[in-house]
């Protein structure tokens, strides 16, 4: 495995990988919208325990870092994810896996 140089670039992108990904909903609201594009009542229901609040704040996130766009369909908003946020689906997968062989190694401790 490659060993990880971490010059100020790295660690700099890092941050800003986690700070795109950082809202408590962020990635619930990805992995909703990776099924199908939805209107925002859509995601409210689809999201469990998200407020409205709640929701309105990540979606703004979201779309500031052009991970999604909204567009009129007939006389609606949807939310859809962009190309930009589709090159994160390898990532999340990664971060799957690791986290649950993390959860074993914690269970194992």
């Amino acid at each position: 495995m490659e060993t990880l140089q971490m010059d100020i670039n790295k660690q700099r992108s890092i941050e800003d990988s986690l700070y795109v990904l950082s809202g408590r909903w962020s990635v619930k609201i990805i992995l909703q919208l990776l099924k199908k594009p939805m209107r925002y009542k859509e995601i409210l229901y689809s999201v469990e325990k998200i407020s409205d609040k709640s929701l309105s704040k990540e979606l703004k996130h979201l779309e500031d870092n052009l991970l999604i766009k909204k567009k009129k369909v007939d006389k609606y908003i949807v939310y859809h994810l962009t190309e930009h946020c589709i090159n994160l689906i390898p990532l999340l997968e990664k971060l799957a896996q690791w986290g649950a062989r993390h959860r074993e190694y914690l269970k194992n401790d």
